[in-house]
């Protein structure tokens, strides 16, 4: 749950409003969305907002090494197998272009899932009570984010390997 939590603390960080109104701004907005069946123009502005939000949370989490620590965390409790090369976490930490060469892969990839888990099958609740409680969208999808972190990550390493 502690990683859950510093998902959360980074997009509360990285944002201006409290999270309380950027939660019920989210629900408007879904509420909104829904009658296009999240496609169409209107979802397109959205996502890309929700993608201009959430890239400087991604890159600052990804900079600091939290986004790897949250991903391997997540994978170590669900037995996948998971492992960084203390090479690519100085590379990470160092260097903005390899942060945004994974980036756009793992935020093109987590558009996708994010839209179908959290929009279509109803996976995001703003009246969420335990915990922290509900989250914003923007939490949610940096998560998705993180989510997708593992596959990307894995690739790229291999690739620079070659």
């Amino acid at each position: 749950m502690r990683a859950v939590s510093e998902v959360a603390e980074a997009v509360d960080d990285g944002l201006s409003a409290d999270r309380s109104a950027r939660t019920r701004r989210d629900a408007a907005r879904v509420s909104e969305l829904v009658a296009g069946g999240f496609e169409g123009p209107a979802y397109k502005v959205f996502e890309d907002e929700l993608c201009g939000e959430a890239w400087p949370i991604l890159r600052g989490m990804l900079r600091e090494g939290r986004l790897a620590r949250i991903a391997l965390k997540w994978c170590a409790e669900r037995g996948l197998p998971f492992w960084i090369h203390p090479d690519d976490y100085a590379l990470l930490r160092s260097d903005p272009g390899a942060r945004d060469e994974i980036l756009v892969d793992v935020v093109l990839r987590a558009r996708t899932s994010f839209r179908r888990k959290a929009l279509v099958k109803g996976g995001w609740n703003p009246d969420y009570k335990q915990g922290r409680g509900a989250s914003c969208l923007t939490t949610y999808f940096v998560g998705q984010c993180i989510w997708k972190f593992r596959r990307v990550y894995t690739r790229w390493a291999k690739n620079r390997q070659e």
